[in-house]
């Protein structure tokens, strides 16, 4: 009786609540001694042993906006994905596994954040990006220049 009421309890939870609880068990809220002003926002509280603890309610709410955005890109070979810190190198990399998009694991040439360039891939896949804040802050999301609201994905690429 005591495991069903626990199982009821778990259902009871929302998708987002039981995904956090799968983030808590991953330990994915815990962060570094080191805080960006940029990324204060995020935090929750810091741990007297300096460790910063990642809001998760705010990190699943990120999640959702990147998935929003990816998912609206109709071809998965105009999606770059990158990460130069060693942790997120096997991250990016699994995931451009699975959706066929391309994978930047390293790091990448300086003059990215200055300009648009153009993406070498050795596929022949050469489209000019250019970096699209999600909230003005954070650049993770890459998009072609000539994204407009109006700008649909075709096959042959960006319109």
């Amino acid at each position: 009786m005591a495991a069903s009421a626990g199982g009821g309890a778990v259902r009871a939870l929302s998708q987002k609540e039981q995904d956090i609880q799968m983030m808590l068990a991953a330990d994915v809220h815990l962060g570094t001694k080191n805080c960006d002003f940029q990324m204060e926002r995020y935090v929750f509280k810091r741990r007297t042993d300096g460790i910063y603890i990642i809001n998760l309610g705010k990190t699943w709410d990120k999640l959702q906006l990147a998935a929003r955005v990816i998912v609206a890109i109709e071809n998965p070979q105009d999606i770059i994905v990158q990460s130069a810190r060693p942790y997120g190198q096997r991250a990016v990399l699994k995931f451009a596994q699975y959706t066929g998009a391309h994978a930047i694991a390293g790091r990448h040439t300086p003059d990215w954040g200055a300009a648009p360039a153009s993406v070498p891939t050795g596929d022949g896949w050469d489209q000019t990006v250019a970096p699209v804040p999600v909230d003005g802050t954070v650049p993770p999301v890459v998009a072609p220049t000539g994204w407009e609201s109006a700008a649909q994905p075709t096959a042959q690429g960006w319109e």
